[in-house]
């Protein structure tokens, strides 16, 4: 039914924006359990919030800048929050809920026996890790939960024990790169990292050790985005080059002949992308930067965006084209596949909402209703619901089998939304606006 569960105000003070970044929260995730939810924000702050009411467990301060990136760990039991500052956090989440009202700690250890008070983030603080020269742009945590990953401005991938926050190694190699590292992602069993920076180069390293398994290729242009398929065999990478590539993942190379790498060798002359010996399959013909790729949930299709309005379908297996959704009139925003991967949703800047049929690529729906760019699209767990949330304050739930408007929640959206989220069993929808809010709302299935 839509029942706002909680409007949660964060912002402590109030943060000049750029037409870039017109959001104040930079991340909100939900913990594994959907029980949590974490935000980091501009104001410095990190936040953990109670998702069956909506109270605040808790703030956590120390960051200096602004938060760009908070993840948990697979168990949920830490959660890592990166910064402007140059460093990444390590807090308790048991901790937290052990002791949710805990504001002060009182500490009497001191030569003058003067009773202090420090606050309470200290006790939550597992560890500070320091190493980064420059912004720290991401983190993620491998499967496993045991190492944490993080890429940054000062051109570097850094590895962490998650145990004790000890810095295991920065990827050998990363720290003489001379490109900033915007994109890192983990395979699926957690034993290898993918990294792509802002010269276009696209590497495999040995989670274990951080050691350069190897350098799988270059773009000509910045890599926005890597993703692994879900059965951890294929990597693929989107670039401002305006093409998407697919890796070979294993070790070892293609059995092209000859004659097959003279012709990739004229194509990528004409393409002006570097490719290596590790490309599966170079996917040309996008006319702008490809912005986004996606694997579809059984790991035959991928999807890629561009700034050129359209959305492509290619099969893994041979790279083939399967598919150019065209119709939008602006730049796609966001882009998903069901999870059952017959559908994708995507959401423009035209402020359409649409959905595709993977199979053959047709428009089954052009959800309108929307009447500011559209900035993100998301399924629910459970498929029967999609989500869609715009500047123009509102968020849309439109119900699949049909395309029928379910729900218009624009009660307390106050400002333009940034990002919507739905919680692992479908039961919450979490959204970040402009003004640096996040709320809740349930029962909306």
């Amino acid at each position: 039914d839509g029942k706002l569960l909680k409007t949660i105000e964060g912002q402590t003070h109030p943060v000049s924006v750029n037409e870039e970044y017109t959001d104040r929260f930079r991340s909100v995730v939900f913990s594994p359990d959907g029980k949590t939810l974490a935000s980091g924000s501009e104001d410095c702050i990190v936040r953990l919030w109670r998702v069956s009411d909506g109270a605040l467990l808790q703030d956590l301060g120390g960051h200096t800048g602004s938060v760009n990136s908070v993840a948990f760990s697979p168990d949920g039991r830490i959660l890592a929050s990166c910064s402007v500052d140059h460093s990444i956090r390590l807090w308790s989440i048991d901790a937290v809920c052990s002791f949710p009202h805990l504001k002060h700690v009182v500490e009497t250890a001191s030569l003058d026996d003067a009773v202090r008070f420090r606050s309470s983030a200290d006790a939550f603080l597992l560890k500070r890790l320091s190493g980064h020269t420059g912004r720290v742009n991401s983190v993620a945590f491998s499967p496993d939960g045991q190492m944490l990953a993080s890429s940054g401005n000062d051109y570097t991938v850094r590895l962490w024990r998650v145990a004790d926050g000890g810095f295991i190694r920065a990827l050998a190699g990363s720290t003489g790169g001379t490109g900033k590292v915007h994109a890192i992602a983990f395979s699926p069993d957690g034993q290898t990292l993918a990294t792509g920076d802002y010269n276009g180069t696209i590497q495999l390293w040995y989670a274990a050790n951080g050691a350069l398994l190897r350098d799988l290729g270059r773009h000509a242009g910045s890599v926005h985005s890597v993703a692994f398929s879900p059965n951890g065999q294929v990597l693929a990478s989107g670039s401002a080059d305006r093409t998407a590539c697919l890796w070979h993942v294993a070790n070892r190379t293609t059995d092209r002949s000859s004659g097959a790498l003279a012709f990739l060798n004229r194509l990528v002359e004409r393409s002006r992308v570097f490719f290596g010996r590790a490309l599966l399959h170079a996917l040309i013909g996008h006319k702008g930067a490809v912005l986004s790729v996606a694997f579809s949930p059984n790991s035959q299709i991928l999807a890629s965006s561009d700034t050129d309005c359209s959305i492509r379908l290619w099969r893994i297996s041979d790279g083939a084209p399967l598919q150019s959704l065209k119709g939008h009139t602006d730049i796609v925003s966001s882009v998903a596949f069901s999870p059952d991967g017959q559908l994708i949703a995507s959401g423009s800047r035209d402020n359409t909402v649409r959905l595709w049929r993977v199979s053959d690529g047709i428009l089954l729906r052009s959800l309108k209703g929307h009447t500011d760019q559209v900035t993100s699209v998301t399924f629910s767990p459970n498929g029967r619901i999609l989500a869609s949330g715009s500047m123009d304050r509102t968020i849309r739930l439109w119900y699949i089998p049909n395309g029928a408007l379910r729900l218009i929640h624009d009660r307390e959206t106050g400002t333009g939304i940034t990002s919507v989220v739905f919680s692992t069993d479908s039961s919450y929808l979490a959204y970040g606006r402009t003004d640096g809010v996040v709320v809740i709302v349930s029962n909306l299935l």
